[in-house]
């Protein structure tokens, strides 16, 4: 629905996106604080049970990082599509006043909170507030460097995720995503006793899953996406060169006429 309408009508499009994006961080905030939810799923002292089950894995309290995408995707290919992008101009003080925004907002997404959010204290607001917002935060900040970089301010950032070994990586990337849990449960289900914590066992635990994901990436792509995409292309190329040649017979009678 929100996209038919935004390739209908733009700014209806943008409205609505906008609109749910403002609902879908008011619903986790809500849930959290009537609930009285953890924000952090470490945190020993809260109900991780309801965590999961009433915020972890719903779809209404994890979708506001897809309106932010859907808005800045759009944007993105609007300025692309128009070819508007050698015309968009950008003060450079803005431009480092939101690189600085965005480059401190990253670290603050990742630390914030782990340690006060973890205590037997419970922080309604710091809970609540850390649901609702840390997502969309998250994407807006990502979102921003897909913007920058794809319009031509990215610098060195842009070069740097250009390198060739990351679009290697970024055919493999999203299976990881997908395979990863699958092989924590699996790994800790066959568990028969309590795991010994050090730092040494947590780095092997760690490496060793990330690198039998990639495995199975490997494979789970050139097994499954891979010949997915090849057929698309196939089906979309025939598609095309059918049109092109209608439209071509077309002209040929238009011009015998």
């Amino acid at each position: 629905i929100f996209l038919l309408t935004l390739s209908k009508n733009a700014r209806l499009g943008l409205i609505l996106l906008s609109t749910a994006l403002l609902i879908f961080t008011i619903i986790p905030f809500w849930i959290t604080w009537t609930n009285e939810l953890p924000a952090i799923i470490t945190n020993l002292h809260g109900d991780i049970t309801g965590y999961q089950q009433l915020y972890y894995l719903r779809t209404h309290t994890r979708a506001s990082p897809w309106f932010v995408g859907a808005i800045i995707g759009y944007l993105i290919a609007r300025l692309k599509f128009d070819k508007l992008q050698n015309q968009l101009k950008m003060n450079k003080a803005l431009l480092w006043g939101i690189w600085l925004v965005v480059l401190t907002l990253i670290p603050v997404c990742i630390f914030v909170g782990h340690d006060s959010l973890r205590s037997e204290y419970y922080n309604k607001y710091g809970n609540a507030f850390y649901n609702s917002l840390l997502r969309p935060t998250w994407a807006v900040c990502i979102g921003w460097i897909a913007f920058a970089c794809s319009n031509g301010y990215g610098g060195i950032i842009n070069t740097l995720l250009s390198l060739p070994i990351f679009q290697i990586l970024s055919r493999f990337t999203y299976s990881v995503y997908l395979l990863h849990v699958t092989m924590l449960y699996m790994i800790i289900y066959a568990s028969k006793t309590p795991a010994y914590f050090s730092f040494f066992h947590v780095a092997y635990s760690f490496w060793g899953i990330t690198m039998m994901a990639l495995a199975v990436s490997m494979f789970w792509v050139l097994a499954f996406e891979s010949p997915v995409i090849i057929i698309e292309k196939r089906l979309l190329s025939k598609s095309q060169s059918r049109k092109l040649d209608l439209g071509q017979h077309l002209a040929e009678l238009a011009v015998g006429l």
